[in-house]
């Protein structure tokens, strides 16, 4: 079984970044991803953190073989392209053999992702073999990849070749 952890990024068009965690791999990168806070800090989050700490974070994820895909959307709005992307998220659950999808919560838009989700996994067919759910990024660690992805990534400049060791493939929609 496979989940993929979004969360979402508004730098260098609309993103979002879904990390593929085996769950038997679930626990243990869990426990060093939350070892990676710093201490007193409820969770990782990367617009807070410092240079030198995303430059180790972003190393120890490489290091831990975390893998990310990246959906890019262009030149649409924020809905439109946050309904491609989650559209691409679907196609790649379906093709990672994923069955669960877990989005950092939103609370303005999580009824929205629920309509767009419902339909997409109903065109292919899926909605018996993939779930999904909202999740705050305080209450699941790995969500704080996807975080971590977004940020580098959409910051662009230095952080791109520090980031592209845990991106296998960006899917970009360029309208």
């Amino acid at each position: 079984m496979t989940t993929l952890f979004i969360d979402e990024g508004k730098r260098q068009g609309y993103l979002l970044v879904a990390a593929t965690i085996a769950d038997g791999d679930a626990g243990g990168l869990r426990k060093a991803v939350t070892a990676l806070r710093t201490p007193g800090s409820e969770r990782l989050h990367f617009v807070r953190e410092s240079d030198g700490r995303k430059r180790k974070v972003l190393g120890e994820l490489a290091r831990l073989g975390v893998r990310t895909t990246v959906m890019q959307a262009n030149g649409l709005d924020d809905r439109a392209a946050r309904a491609w992307c989650l559209e691409q998220v679907v196609e790649f659950a379906a093709a990672v053999g994923a069955d669960r999808i877990v989005i950092e919560t939103d609370d303005s838009i999580v009824l929205t992702d629920n309509r767009t989700l419902f339909q997409a996994l109903g065109a292919r067919d899926l909605r018996e073999r993939v779930r999904y759910e909202h999740r705050r990024a305080a209450s699941e660690p790995l969500l704080w990849l996807p975080d971590a992805v977004a940020w580098s990534y959409g910051r662009g400049g230095h952080w791109g070749p520090l980031v592209a060791p845990i991106i296998e493939r960006v899917l970009r929609n360029d309208a």
